[in-house]
């Protein structure tokens, strides 16, 4: 893995778009590019441009105030820039990175409105995905990855939890680091999702509990509608085909009794046919026509009186029928949805405002008969408040039986006087009176027939009105399929004969009365509550499977946290132990001798004080192991020195060269940029420097911004950066191996 190349457009004063090429054209790097050029010529922006591309936030290792500073501003002769771009392509061929391709192109991108993207391989991505990328391949854009000026130099005289963030970047435990922060940030947004969902499902409980109730009580109540169907099937069923059972009797009854009237019908017709033959004879013997006649009289007024009364008596059984009807409570449904629907039109009455009495005059006249009507289909009359048979009616009946009975001696005083004719003139006439008395037989038969007809007929009258009032009782108690099914099922007669034999209506009355008491007592339920109850119960549920997945993720992070907790820790002693023997070496290398160590520090807690700490304290503690930084011990031979800042600018800088030496050779990183961190040595510093950097290279790719002649002189090719009158910098590249081969030639 090296970096091939890199490219700036408006970054800073590299306005015009400038590649550094980093390859030497093999699929190889070159092992060490110096980059140099007068003070002020931008080349320290080259080193600027990779931190920043690797998500550098730091505006002071920017050398910046304000973001858009890295945006080319402009100069006398060049407008300014609108955005600004670096892209560094790194090959990828030994898959040091963990990602399937051979060749990385991370790009940052700004513009002056503040909008910025990060893109990798040209797809945009989070700052956090490229870290963790790079962390994973043991490079990373702070510690040692881009060297600056003095920044050694800063790490030898800061605070120890200071070097400690820079040695665990270089112990190459950074990718660990970013997965356990991952993991924490993950913990906190567990357990705040967990706080939430328990505080939720805490305000769902009770709410699901009163529901869980509404469904019980429904259920109850769908149970006893379903037994109630089931009884008032019976009920109304037996009930039913015994009246249709009876009236067909009746009807059969009534047909023979026809039958029979018309039979006497005709014997009587012949008999007056006869009569009206023997009209000469009568004739002579007008006392008979007269007897006869005025006995016929009768029986037509008798007769008419019959009809009547048979009329008033059929009025009478069905006026006193829709009198007797039993009082069946309207259905709970049937009340809610008038009382709602009355309730809907008296609203839409009431937003008439002050003109309601003129526009809902005929509205509310017909919510009220609604209403008083409601009222009484949900009252039980007291038994003494119960209608009475119509006296009218009563009077008449009696009247016309009155003048019926006093019809009765007149007829049979007329058919004394044609007896007592019939016997003075028997021998004459014994013929004709013997017609006169089977005709006399015929007629009383015939007034039989006639009062058994009208019986039958005012008991089907009565049959047929207890049938329409039972089919209202049934459309009011059952559906319209369940009555059909009443009525139209073939077997019911012979199933509900048997059910009637069985079950007395009465019991059946009495229990379908009592399953409405029940179903009174619990009252209505909100039509919407089974919906709600499910909506509700999956949000429980769903709430549950998140807390039981929650739970079982923060025991999963807490695991894998300690487990990184624990693998950090172990990488970092033993880098450290590495680091510690290589800066020691390469410091005796540079000073000819003396002593250099790195020395753990680590904070001792008493029992006392782990007691007063909160369980984020603790478990820091645990992570870290008293852990709290790093020292740096450096002691040049001849020399007793008990502090690092005791030593001279040189000393300091040769230390930092040590330093730096020891961390790539620990944990070489792909590629590092060094900028001007030779400044402060002398010739024969420079040389070791020189010789150090020869001796890394061949594990590490280097790109070194450099005045000093003896590190251009190690380097494989050399650009050089230059500025114009117009403010931007620019580029003039030699490969120094050629100009090597040239020379040799």
């Amino acid at each position: 893995m090296h970096l091939e190349s890199l490219e700036l457009v408006g970054f800073k004063t590299f306005a015009q778009k400038t590649i550094l090429n980093f390859d030497n054209g093999k699929g190889k790097p070159h092992h060490i590019t110096a980059v140099v050029g007068p003070n002020g010529s931008g080349k320290s922006n080259i080193a600027d441009s990779v931190r920043w591309v690797l998500g550098e936030q730091s505006l002071k290792l920017l050398r910046g105030k304000n973001s858009e500073d890295v945006i080319f501003s402009g100069s006398e002769g060049r407008g300014r820039s609108g955005f600004a771009e670096a892209t560094i392509t790194i090959n990828n061929e030994d898959k040091r990175a963990k990602i399937d391709y051979a060749q990385i192109v991370i790009s940052r991108r700004l513009y002056r409105d503040g909008d910025s993207e990060y893109l990798l391989n040209g797809n945009n991505v989070r700052l956090s995905d490229i870290q963790l990328l790079l962390a994973e391949a043991n490079f990373g854009q702070r510690s040692y990855g881009v060297i600056a000026q003095g920044m050694i130099d800063h790490v030898l005289v800061a605070a120890p939890h200071e070097r400690k963030e820079f040695f665990d970047d270089a112990a190459g435990v950074k990718s660990l680091q970013l997965k356990r922060h991952q993991a924490e940030l993950k913990l906190d947004r567990s357990e705040d999702n967990l706080k939430q969902a328990q505080t939720i499902l805490a305000e769902i409980v009770p709410h699901l509990k009163a529901l869980e109730r509404q469904m019980n009580r429904l259920k109850q109540r769908e149970d006893l509608e379903r037994d109630l169907g089931l009884v008032q099937g019976q009920y109304y069923g037996g009930l039913w085909h015994e009246l249709v059972s009876h009236e067909g009797a009746l009807r059969l009854k009534l047909a023979t009794a026809e039958a029979a009237l018309d039979e006497k019908k005709k014997k009587v017709d012949e008999a007056n046919a006869t009569f009206a033959g023997m009209e000469k004879y009568e004739e002579e013997t007008g006392d008979l026509s007269k007897m006869q006649a005025s006995y016929q009289e009768l029986v037509r007024e008798k007769t008419k009186l019959e009809h009547a009364r048979f009329e008033l008596e059929r009025k009478i059984a069905v006026q006193k029928i829709r009198l007797e009807k039993p009082f069946v409570p309207l259905p709970l449904s049937k009340i809610i949805a008038e009382i709602d629907a009355i309730v809907r039109e008296l609203g839409t009455c009431l937003k008439g405002g002050k003109d309601v009495l003129a526009t809902c005059h005929d509205s509310l006249s017909l919510l009220h008969e609604r209403a008083h009507k409601l009222l009484t289909g949900l009252q039980r009359p007291p038994d003494d408040e119960k209608p009475k048979e119509d006296p009218v009616l009563l009077a008449e009946l009696a009247e016309l039986t009155k003048l019926i009975e006093a019809f009765n001696p007149k007829i049979r005083e007329s058919e004394m006087l044609l007896a007592d004719y019939s016997k003075n003139e028997q021998k004459k006439k014994g013929a004709l009176f013997e017609l006169q008395r089977s005709a006399q037989v015929h007629q009383r038969a015939l007034f039989d027939l006639e009062r058994s007809l009208n019986e039958v007929r005012v008991e089907i009258a009565r049959v047929e009105t207890r049938r329409e009032t039972l089919n209202e009782e049934m459309h009011g108690a059952l559906g319209e399929e369940q009555v059909a099914g009443i009525k139209n099922q073939e077997n019911n007669k012979s199933r509900n004969q048997e059910s009637s034999n069985s079950l007395n209506h009465e019991q059946l009355r009495e229990e379908m009365f009592s399953i409405k008491r029940k179903l009174e007592f619990i009252g209505g339920i909100d039509p919407g509550v089974p919906q709600e109850f499910e909506e509700v119960k999956a949000r429980h549920d769903h709430l549950t499977t998140q807390i039981t997945d929650l739970d079982a993720a923060i025991i999963d992070t807490k695991k894998i946290m300690k487990e990184l907790g624990e693998e950090i820790q172990s990488r970092s002693e033993a880098a450290l132990k590495i680091l510690n023997r290589e800066f020691e070496r390469y410091f005796k290398k540079i000073f000819g001798g003396g002593i250099a160590r790195i020395l753990e520090v680590r904070q001792e807690v008493t029992e006392e004080e782990l007691a007063l700490m909160t369980d984020e304290e603790k478990a820091e503690v645990e992570k870290t192991k008293g852990l709290v930084g790093v020292d740096i011990q450096a002691t040049p031979p001849g020399k007793k020195l008990k502090s690092i800042n005791l030593l001279s600018g040189g000393e300091r800088a040769m230390t930092s060269l040590a330093l730096i030496a020891a961390i790539i050779s620990m944990n070489p990183s792909p590629f590092v940029i060094l900028d001007e961190v030779d400044a402060a040595l002398d010739e024969a510093n420079s040389r070791r420097y020189a010789e150090i950097l020869k001796e890394l290279s061949e594990r590490t790719q280097f790109v070194i911004i450099t005045h000093n002649r003896t590190t251009m002189e190690t380097a494989d090719i050399l650009y050089g950066v230059t500025m114009g009158t117009d403010g931007i910098s620019k580029l003039l590249s030699v490969k120094l191996e050629e100009i090597g081969s040239y020379a040799r030639q």
